[in-house]
C-alpha cells in the first residue's frame, strides 16, 4: 500500500486488533452462547488486554489474536463432525491447519503456547468427563476418514514450518534450562501489570526494576479484579461438572509455569513436550491464559451474576475494563519521523554489495554500543528496506560460529568477516550507523570513536583518548605524546545534531590549532 515500515507495522496491530475483536465477539456469542452485551465485553477485554499492551515491544505476542478464531473453528469443525456433516467438518478443519501451520511459522511462542493449552484441556476433559470420552471416540469411529483428511491437510501444510525450524533447532541444541530459568514468574508476578496501569500501577514499586531483561519480561500478570472473579467463578463453579477441565486446565498450566523458591514443573514439560525446549520466556504464557480461557470464565461467571444481582455485575464490567487500561514508559514506543530519517540517511547501498554487516551503534543510541538487539534490529530494518541481506539479526538461538556482541570492541569487524568468508559471502560491505556511510572495502576500516561531550580525553598511555589518533603521532610517553605539524585525531561526538567546540590542553611550545577536516563529517 505503500506505507512506510512503521506505519505498516501500526496498521498490522490495528488489523490484527480488529480481527481479534470481531472472532472474539464470534465465539463468544455463537460458541459460549453469551448475550449481545456480554459477547461484546469479551471482544472488548480480549482487544484492551493488559498482557499484550506491557509486552508490545515484541510483536509476535500480538498474534494471541488470533486465538479467538482458532478456537471458533475448532469448535464448529467438531460440531459439524458430531453432526455427520463431513464436508463442512472438513472445511473448518482444514481452515484451522492452514492457520495452525503459518501461524507456527510466523509467530511460535502464541500458537505453541495456545496448543500446548488446548493439549492440556483435551487431556482434563477424557479424565474428568466419561461423557465427553463416549463423544469423542463415537466421533472418531464414525468419521475417521475427514478426521484423517484433516491430519493430512496439516502435515502437508506444517512442512515449510519443519524446514524452517527443525535445522536451526538441531544446529543450536535450543535453550538450555538454567537460560529460561530467570524467565519462570514467581507468584508475586501474578499481579503484575505495570507500573503505568491505571489502578493499580503502584503494585509495582514492590517488585524489582522492570530495567532487568528477566524482569521486564514477567509483567504478564492478571489485574487483581480479573483475577479475582476467576476464582470467585471457580469456587461457585467447582461441583459443575462440564466446568471442571477448563478451570482445572488453566489452573495445571498457570501452576506449571510458576516458579516457587527456583523449583518449577515446567522442567517436566521442557524434557517431555516437543517444542518446549524452544520457548525462553515461559511467562508469556499467561497472557494466553489470561487473553483467552479465563476470560470466557469470568464472563461466563459475570452473566450469570447479572442475573442475580445486576447493579453488582454492571460495576465488575466496568472496573474490568478500567483495569486493564494503561500508559507509561514500560511499552514500546519510537519516535517515527526520527527513525525514517535516519532510515532515509543511510540508503541506498552501494550498487557493488551483496550483503553487509554494521559496524557500530548509532550516535543517538550511546547506551547500545555494546547491545547485540539494539544494533542488529537497525540493521534487520535496512535490510529489509534496501532488499539487501545481513549478517546481523536476532535470531534468538544464534547459529555455530556468529558473534555480533559488542560492536565498539576491537575484535567486532574481525569476527564478522571471518563468518561471512567461512559461509562463502561475497561482497560484503559495511554500514557504519554513526555516520550513516557505507564502505565497500572493509579491509582498511577504522571505526570512529564515539566521544562523550563536556569531559577530559588523556593521551596518556592506556587511556581512552589513544583510542582516536590516525597520524602523525609519536609514541606514548608518561606525560602524554607529541604531535607531528599534522597529527590527526578523528572522532564523533556524542549527542548528535549541532555545533562542536573542541578545546586542546597541551604543554607545547605553542597553542595547537584544531581545525576539522571536514565540517559535512559531523552528523
Amino acid at each position: 500500500m505503500g506505507l512506510d515500515p512503521f506505519a505498516a507495522a501500526e496498521m498490522v496491530n490495528v488489523l490484527l486488533r480488529v480481527l481479534g475483536f470481531a472472532t472474539a465477539y464470534r465465539f463468544a456469542n455463537r460458541a459460549l452462547r453469551l448475550s449481545f452485551p456480554f459477547a461484546v465485553l469479551v471482544a472488548a477485554l480480549f482487544t484492551l488486554n493488559i498482557g499484550p499492551f506491557q509486552q508490545s515491544a515484541h510483536a509476535q505476542i500480538l498474534s494471541v489474536a488470533l486465538a479467538p478464531g482458532a478456537a471458533l473453528l475448532a469448535v464448529r469443525a467438531m460440531r459439524a463432525l458430531e453432526a455427520g456433516a463431513v464436508r463442512t467438518a472438513f472445511a473448518w478443519g482444514a481452515a484451522l491447519a492452514l492457520l495452525a501451520s503459518v501461524w507456527l511459522t510466523t509467530a511460535f511462542y502464541m500458537a505453541w503456547l495456545l496448543g500446548f493449552y488446548a493439549a492440556v484441556l483435551l487431556l482434563a476433559v477424557l479424565a474428568m468427563h466419561p461423557e465427553m470420552r463416549r463423544r469423542l471416540s463415537a466421533v472418531l469411529r464414525r468419521e475417521w476418514l475427514a478426521v484423517s483428511a484433516i491430519a493430512l491437510v496439516f502435515a502437508v501444510a506444517v512442512v515449510p514450518f519443519l524446514g524452517l525450524y527443525l535445522p536451526k533447532a538441531s544446529e543450536s541444541g535450543m535453550h538450555s534450562f538454567a537460560a529460561l530459568r530467570p524467565y519462570l514468574p514467581g507468584l508475586g508476578d501474578t499481579v503484575r501489570v505495570g507500573s503505568g496501569n491505571l489502578l493499580f500501577g503502584w503494585f509495582d514499586r514492590f517488585f524489582a526494576s522492570a530495567g532487568a531483561a528477566a524482569s521486564a519480561e514477567r509483567v504478564v500478570g492478571w489485574p487483581p479484579i480479573h483475577l479475582a472473579c476467576f476464582l470467585a467463578a471457580a469456587w461457585s463453579w467447582r461441583r459443575r461438572q462440564a466446568m471442571r477441565p477448563v478451570l482445572v486446565a488453566a489452573g495445571a498450566v498457570y501452576a506449571l509455569i510458576l516458579k516457587v523458591g527456583g523449583v518449577s514443573g515446567w522442567w517436566l514439560v521442557y524434557q517431555a513436550v516437543p517444542g518446549g525446549k524452544a520457548i525462553r520466556v515461559m511467562a508469556r504464557a499467561w497472557i494466553m491464559l489470561a487473553a483467552s480461557p479465563m476470560l470466557c470464565v469470568v464472563l461466563l461467571w459475570l452473566q450469570e451474576l447479572s442475573g442475580r444481582k445486576p447493579a453488582a455485575a454492571a460495576v465488575l464490567a466496568a472496573l474490568l475494563v478500567a483495569e486493564q487500561l494503561s500508559s507509561g514508559p514500560d511499552v514500546a514506543r519510537l519516535d517515527r519521523l526520527d527513525e525514517l530519517r535516519h532510515l532515509d540517511a543511510v540508503l541506498p547501498p552501494p550498487a557493488r554489495c551483496r550483503a553487509f554487516t554494521t559496524l557500530s551503534a548509532r550516535s543517538d543510541d550511546p547506551e547500545a554500543s555494546k547491545t547485540l538487539q539494539t544494533v542488529s534490529a537497525n540493521a534487520m530494518l535496512i535490510a529489509e528496506v534496501a532488499n539487501l541481506p545481513t549478517i546481523n539479526g536476532i535470531p534468538g538461538l544464534n547459529p555455530p560460529g556468529w558473534n555480533a556482541a559488542d560492536p565498539s570492541s576491537e575484535s567486532y569487524l574481525g569476527r564478522m568477516s571471518t563468518y561471512a568468508q567461512a559461509h562463502g559471502m561475497d561482497g560484503l560491505c559495511g554500514l557504519d550507523l554513526r555516520t550513516r556511510r557505507w564502505h565497500e572495502d572493509l579491509s582498511g576500516y577504522q571505526p570512529v570513536r564515539l566521544v562523550p561531550t563536556g569531559g577530559l580525553l588523556s593521551l596518556r598511555p592506556n587511556e581512552a583518548g589513544n583510542n582516536l589518533l590516525q597520524t602523525g603521532w609519536h609514541a606514548p610517553e608518561t606525560w602524554g605524546r607529541w604531535g607531528e605539524p599534522h597529527a590527526t585525531l578523528r572522532f564523533l561526538p556524542q549527542g548528535g545534531e549541532g555545533t562542536l567546540r573542541l578545546t586542546a590542553w597541551a604543554p607545547g611550545r605553542s597553542p595547537a590549532r584544531i581545525r576539522p577536516h571536514k565540517r559535512s563529517a559531523w552528523p
